[in-house]
Formats: structure tokens, sequence, C-alpha cells
């Protein structure tokens, strides 16, 4: 138990997932999907809010997830909305990017990269995020695509996730109704 939360079931399928990965492949989840599980109330930094519990880091300038409780009024961590923080971006330091932990994965199967989430806060139009992610991030992800592919069935065999249709819909419709946008 992490500040009186049980560890969720999506988070237990990621550590076996990551161990079944470790076993087969030799390598982590961290490889693939780019964060490092660490569901522990030892992690965080000055801007990583009270009520969060982090369950991972990418292990750059301090970037990691948690779940957000706000002010521990939600049930069961897997029903809490996923935040990032990265430290060392001070104007934009805590972003809200899912509404639970099985959507925050069901993203990564639509973007097949996690570090887009970051960038949320400058597009003002989807031409905008369309541009970037073609520039930035598609020649990245083609080349680990055989990587990606193995992860992503490998977690939805385990994972029962949604289809977003839609992830920059997806995210700026959480941002506004949330008032983050």
């Amino acid at each position: 138990m992490v500040r009186g939360y049980e560890m969720p079931k999506t988070l237990s399928s990621l550590y076996a997932i990551d161990q079944i990965l470790q076993n087969n492949h030799g390598r982590g989840i961290e490889d693939y999907l780019g964060i490092y599980l660490n569901f522990s109330s030892d992690f965080g930094y000055d801007c990583t809010p009270d009520d969060a519990v982090v369950f991972g880091h990418t292990g750059m300038g301090g970037d990691h997830f948690a779940f957000f409780t706000n002010n521990d009024s939600v049930s069961t961590l897997e029903e809490a909305p996923i935040i990032f923080i990265q430290p060392m971006l001070f104007e934009h330091q805590v972003k809200l990017v899912a509404n639970n932990l099985c959507d925050f994965l069901s993203l990564f199967l639509c973007f097949k990269e996690l570090y887009i989430l970051e960038r949320f806060d400058f597009y003002k139009t989807k031409k905008e995020f369309l541009d970037d992610y073609e520039l930035n991030f598609r020649n990245s992800i083609l080349e680990r695509e055989d990587e990606i592919s193995l992860f992503s069935t490998e977690m939805t065999s385990r994972i029962k996730l949604r289809t977003i249709e839609d992830a920059y819909d997806y995210i700026m419709d959480l941002r506004y109704a949330n008032g983050t946008r």
C-alpha cells in the first residue's frame, strides 16, 4: 500500500508484463513503454502534488507519472486521473494526461510514444499536433515498430484497454473539462 491505496490491478499487470519481457526478451518495460515502474511514496520532487501517488518515472530530468488522488477523494487508484510531472519545465510542471491508467495505456497504443504528452501545452490546433508528430516522432516510432508491436500485443493480451479514436481530441477534451487547456 502507498498512502492507504492498494496497487491497482492494471499496474500489477504492468509489473507482470515487465517480468515476462525481462524473462523472454532480456529487456524491461522501460525499453518498450519508456518508464520505469515505481509504485512508491519515496519518489517525487517539490513540484509533485502532495496528493499524487507516483507509479513510474522516465529516468530523464526527474520526469514521472502519478495517480492524482484529488485530496484522497478517489476510492481506488484504478479510477484516479494520471498526471505527468516534469520538474525541469518550470512553467508547465504538472500536466493532466489521462482519466485513468487504462486510458493512459490506451493513449500509448495511439501515440506509440509517451513524450508527446509533454507537448500538448503548446498545440493550438490539431494540425500543429499532426505536423509536430510527423516531424519529431514518426521516424523514431517507425524504427521501433517491432518493439512497440511486441509490447502492445503483450499488454493488450493482459489488460483490457479501450480504443481511443482521436487521441488529440481526448487530451484536449480532458484538459478543457478540468480547466487546464
